[in-house]
């Protein structure tokens, strides 16, 4: 049976993906900081930053697949949080380590943070933008170096940049999980960037489209989003509609305003994914 190591299965959309795995009976090993009990999937509690127990976890282990979710992901600290440059070099370390003990191939997620939102098409490609965050520089430099070490070791590198993603058990603090507390608390809710212009999915389709890009021969970066945007008003007069009694309240700015833009899909349209939640259906999903 094939190992798979994975990161960040506990996580919002490693919960969701993990279960595909399992279905098709992958020998599933996951890091974490905590003591889990599963019997599924054998988790080993170490943290990702301690670089030395990592290395000797792999050097055991000597998995054939890599997925790599975990990164830093607290709504209101992770663009600009220095733990980054953390991530970024504890991430290099876990690759690294994983081609050097024979890792075959590797899922690993971007993120549409590398994105120049500026610039209408969106290219499965390689970026250099004029304005980093500290988590998009992490993400880009993370990239680079990552792909040279997969052709260091011939090693199949698989990255998927991420957009919007909702679903149930999201943490607050982001969008549609603070839309759904303010209508069932009654309690207004202020949108600072209604007419932000966002791509958007479940976290069940999301999770599909990794697993079909992991399973197929596709490699480099892959977008994971919908052929289409919304803006950030139109999801909440949803929400509203649906859950009656949103209050919102909105601040209008001309520089909060963005450009339509259109995310390339070359790879997933290989994949014949077709989504399974419209945004009506997903949010029905918290009645």
């Amino acid at each position: 049976m094939k190992k798979i190591l994975i990161t960040g299965s506990t996580g919002f959309i490693g919960n969701s993906l993990v279960n595909f795995f399992l279905s098709k009976k992958y020998d599933v090993f996951a890091i974490s900081r905590k003591n889990i009990s599963n019997s599924k999937i054998q988790f080993i509690k170490v943290n990702i930053f301690d670089h030395k127990k990592i290395n000797k976890i792999i050097k055991k282990i000597k998995p054939d697949y890599l997925i790599h979710l975990a990164w830093e992901a607290d709504p209101k600290k992770y663009l600009n949080s220095k733990n980054n440059f953390q991530w970024l070099h504890s991430s290099l370390n876990l690759y690294l380590n994983f081609c050097k003990h024979g890792g075959k191939r590797a899922l690993i997620t971007g993120s549409c943070a590398e994105y120049d939102f500026n610039k209408f098409f969106l290219k499965e490609d390689f970026i250099k933008k004029k304005n980093y965050s500290r988590y998009s520089l992490c993400k880009e430099t993370f990239l680079n170096h990552a792909f040279k070490i997969s052709k260091i070791y011939n090693s199949q590198l698989l990255w998927a940049r991420l957009f919007w993603i909702y679903g149930l058990n999201q943490k607050k603090g982001r969008l549609i999980p603070d839309l759904i507390k303010s209508a069932k608390n009654n309690k207004k809710i202020y949108l600072k960037n209604p007419n932000f212009f966002i791509n958007l999915l479940n976290v069940y389709d999301v999770s599909v489209a990794l697993f079909k890009a992991f399973q197929s021969q596709l490699n480099g970066i892959i977008n994971i989003a919908d052929k289409k945007n919304i803006k950030v008003i139109d999801i909440a007069n949803k929400c509203k509609q649906i859950f009656n009694n949103v209050n919102l309240k909105y601040v209008l700015k001309k520089k909060q305003n963005s450009k339509p833009y259109h995310v390339e899909l070359r790879k997933l349209n290989l994949l014949n994914f077709k989504k399974f939640y419209t945004l009506e259906k997903g949010l029905k999903k918290f009645l």
